[in-house]
């Protein structure tokens, strides 16, 4: 059984919901927009005090010296049953009534994140806009085939951790290959049987796109990825008992980390 939030649980910290009430809605006529860039942030060692996570990363602007942090998949991970796949088939996350204090959206990400690998960012020192796909880029060992998950989230000064995105993919299916149609210049999987590589005993890259985003990241708040290798509440897990076990790699030749699409801020 999945445990629920409390009602009284908010859905953004206090400083990002007080940007959020002086920005207006806005729109674009193409995508990707203009006037964009990509910065990139990579993974590297901890503690930076932020997380009760297994290993506390940080995350910047300097690729690291070699570094990896073992990780064995905990399946109880969640995003909770109000996240955007339960939205779309129905769940209670859009079901119950507002009066009763449910809603489409997360929780406080904090207590999943505490499951998982965290790779946490300095707060920032002026709001970011972040409009367009992220893309993830991680490094792993592993001597099965596993899932895993990033979810790209905004921390709080008061520890609240902010849902802004999410991907995922089977290490099995991380062959990358020429898209047959205009992909934006993201990582393109075939995912066939012809193209399925195993990690056995290998060290391989995992490199996929988020869910776009168009969001704004109060100055203050720090820019976090979290890793897990499940989301019980909206993906099957891949049946492997034990539970799984691999080594996350960043730094030196293990570029580790995410590409973001700034609009404006974060210079």
């Amino acid at each position: 059984m999945i445990r629920r939030p409390p009602r009284s649980t908010p859905l953004y910290s206090s400083a990002a919901s007080d940007v959020y009430k002086r920005q207006p809605w806005r729109s674009a006529n193409a995508w990707p927009v203009s006037g964009g860039e990509t910065h990139e942030l990579f993974f590297g060692a901890g503690p930076t005090g932020t997380s009760t996570s297994v290993n506390d990363g940080s995350l910047g602007t300097a690729r690291p010296e070699y570094g990896s942090d073992p990780y064995t998949v905990d399946l109880s991970t969640t995003t909770g049953p109000a996240n955007r796949f339960a939205n779309l088939y129905g769940g209670e996350g859009r079901t119950r009534p507002l009066a009763e204090g449910w809603q489409f959206g997360y929780p406080d990400l904090a207590v999943n994140d505490a499951k998982g690998l965290t790779y946490t960012g300095e707060p920032l020192d002026e709001a970011l806009e972040l409009v367009g796909h992220p893309v993830v880029r991680v490094w792993i060992e592993s001597d099965q085939r596993v899932d895993v998950f990033a979810y790209l989230e905004a921390v709080g000064p008061d520890g609240f951790s902010r849902y802004l995105s999410e991907g995922c993919l089977r290490s099995s299916h991380r062959a990358v290959a020429e898209a047959p149609y205009a992909f934006l210049g993201m990582p393109w999987h075939p995912g066939g049987g012809g193209d399925l590589e195993g990690i056995s005993e290998e060290r391989g890259e995992l490199a996929f796109d988020l869910q776009p985003v168009g969001t704004l990241v109060a100055a203050g708040d720090r820019l976090r990825v979290t890793l897990t290798g499940a989301d019980r509440a909206s993906h099957a897990p891949p049946g492997l008992d034990p539970a799984p076990e691999i080594r996350v790699l960043f730094g030196g030749d293990y570029p580790s980390g995410i590409e973001l699409p700034v609009l404006r801020g974060g210079s």
